[in-house]
Order: C-alpha cells, then sequence, then structure tokens
C-alpha cells in the first residue's frame, strides 16, 4: 500500500492543526490561571489599602476615633465616614463580581468579616447598616439581594 504525498502533507497538516489547538487550550489555561491571580493580588492591595486610609489621611482617622468614643462628629466628619462606606461597599461589589463571573470562588469572601464590619465592629465602625438602608438603591440589584441575605440580614 502506497501513501502519495499528499496524502502524507495532509495528516501532516491535520496533525499540526491538533497540536495547535492543544497549545491554544495550554495558553488559555495558563492565562485564566494568571488572571485569577492578578484579581487576587488586585483584592489583597484593596483590603491593605482600606487598612491604611486612616493612617494617610489623618482627618479620617480622627473621625473613626472619635466616633469609637462616642463623641459627636462634625458635619466634616459625617462627610468623610460616609464615604469610606460608599467606597468599602463598592470595593465589596467589585469581590462579588468577580465571583459572579467565575473568577473567585464564593469561598474567598470574606463573609465573617463583612458581617463585623457591616455591624460597625473592629477598627472601622462607620454606619454601614444605616448608610445600606439609606444607599443600597445605588448598587447592583443582585449583590444588594447577596448582602442583605448573607451581610445585612444572615
Amino acid at each position: 500500500m502506497k501513501i502519495s504525498v499528499g496524502r502524507i502533507v495532509e495528516i501532516l497538516a491535520n496533525l499540526g492543526v491538533i497540536a495547535g489547538l492543544v497549545f491554544l487550550g495550554l495558553e488559555i489555561q495558563q492565562n485564566n490561571e494568571l488572571m485569577k491571580t492578578e484579581i487576587s493580588s488586585t483584592r489583597q492591595a484593596i483590603r491593605a489599602q482600606d487598612f491604611l486610609l486612616p493612617v494617610e489621611y489623618p482627618e479620617l482617622g480622627q473621625a473613626l476615633i472619635d466616633k469609637r468614643n462616642g463623641e459627636e462628629l462634625t458635619e466634616y466628619q459625617i462627610l468623610i465616614l460616609d464615604r469610606l462606606t460608599s467606597t468599602m461597599l463598592f470595593n465589596w461589589q467589585f469581590v462579588y463580581a468577580e465571583f459572579k463571573e467565575g473568577r473567585i470562588d464564593e469561598d474567598t469572601i470574606p463573609v465573617k468579616v463583612w458581617r463585623k464590619a457591616f455591624r460597625g465592629e473592629g477598627t472601622y465602625g462607620p454606619d454601614m447598616a444605616e448608610y445600606w438602608e439609606k444607599n443600597s438603591i445605588a448598587f447592583d440589584s443582585e449583590f444588594v439581594a447577596w448582602m442583605d441575605q448573607n451581610i445585612a440580614n444572615p
């Protein structure tokens, strides 16, 4: 049985296509892993930034201390805490969106930490629950439903 040169070229071309598809699949898998790593790094940077905000912005640090000590807050301090709260919640919405897109697992969402922050426990202490009640309409409806079920009213 003789195989023509044309048939050999066709077989080799098909093998090349198959090898190319395998290589492409490996590249996509590596790219997905890289994206997950970048997202995780971004989340950690956001979390670290949240902790450093009172140090970077002394007015914020003082507002947090005054609130924790039960002192009457100025309008400016109330504004600062309001902006902190909205920033934190929009960061949470970003993390939730990454979960919905399948880029992170749900168990990586720090639900227990968020619940404590939402209740004003710990070092932050802005009135997140009050802010949420008044402003949740500004957030994505799926995120609002998830927040209400898992954070606000677990």
